[in-house]
């Protein structure tokens, strides 16, 4: 899957980000959409909140996106605003780090839980900087969802994961 081929008068729209944590929501109302796919794949390392999201957006950005998460048009808001502004359209992703689920809107294509996006393509039509994610098995995905999705509960509850793993360490002094 590939869009880095369009040209600049095709490339898709900027869409509106809301990221949820317990400390706070952040908005985003014109984000790239490069950037939007690298917050997407960000949520394969199960991030619990922002400073995590932040943490791992190296593992996953590319020359087509900014350095820093902290370089994208997001700022911080009230809930009810996020809310607010992805209402009345279908071009937004909603990132619920409490609840553990991804809601995206009617216009966002569709990617799945699992997915290889390449994030740019050269003269000669050579992918290149595949992004790739796998959404965790117990994060919640809505896509071509209303607005109203983001506002209602889960639909099952949060499976822990639990590994039973015991490392021995051996020391020879």
């Amino acid at each position: 899957m590939n869009h880095s081929e369009l040209d600049a008068e095709n490339e898709p729209p900027p869409i509106v980000v809301a990221v949820m944590d317990r400390n706070q929501c952040r908005l985003g109302t014109a984000v790239d959409y490069d950037s939007a796919m690298t917050l997407w794949a960000t949520l394969s390392e199960d991030p619990a909140n922002g400073d995590e999201v932040a943490g791992y957006w190296a593992r996953y950005r590319c020359p087509a996106v900014c350095e820093f998460v902290d370089g994208l048009p997001i700022h911080e808001c009230e809930r009810e605003d996020a809310l607010a502004a992805i209402q009345g359209h279908g071009n937004w992703i909603a990132i619920d780090l409490i609840q553990k689920r991804l809601v995206a809107g009617t216009d966002v294509q569709p990617l799945g839980r699992k997915a290889t996006l390449a994030m740019v393509t050269d003269e000669k039509g050579k992918q290149h900087c595949p992004l790739p994610f796998r959404l965790p098995p117990w994060w919640e995905l809505h896509e071509s969802a209303t607005a109203d999705v983001v506002s209602t509960r889960r639909e099952s509850e949060i499976p822990v994961p639990r590994s039973e793993r015991q490392v021995g360490w051996r020391s020879e002094c």
